[in-house]
């Protein structure tokens, strides 16, 4: 049998510094999450992989969820696309952080 053992969990986080704050709340806004365009699609088959992004902000008591894949308001050079791009970033910066420590 050919398995891989299995892995442990990867744990990363930080804090946002104000400036990053700041960005974010900037893209979010730009974004604008809550004006519609929340549909996308997924991958060839109703089971394939789909992303979405949910949205909590800007003192509304509501949750958004968009569906980024396949969405075409968050094709590149969009707010959208630009808020997604930094969610990304951060998240490779705290994998790699993670993997840092499994590895030490």
């Amino acid at each position: 049998m050919n398995v891989d053992p299995p892995r442990r969990d990867l744990v990363a986080e930080r804090m946002l510094n104000t400036k990053e704050i700041d960005t974010l709340m900037m893209l979010i806004h730009a974004s604008q999450p809550y004006d519609g365009g929340a549909t996308g699609t997924g991958g060839a088959t109703i089971e394939g992989p789909w992303e979405t992004l949910a949205v909590f902000c800007c003192d509304r008591r509501d949750i958004v969820v968009l569906v980024t894949s396949g969405n075409q308001t968050f094709k590149v050079g969009s707010d959208r696309h630009r808020l997604l791009q930094q969610l990304y970033d951060w998240q490779a910066e705290l994998t790699k952080s993670a993997e840092q420590k499994l590895r030490h």
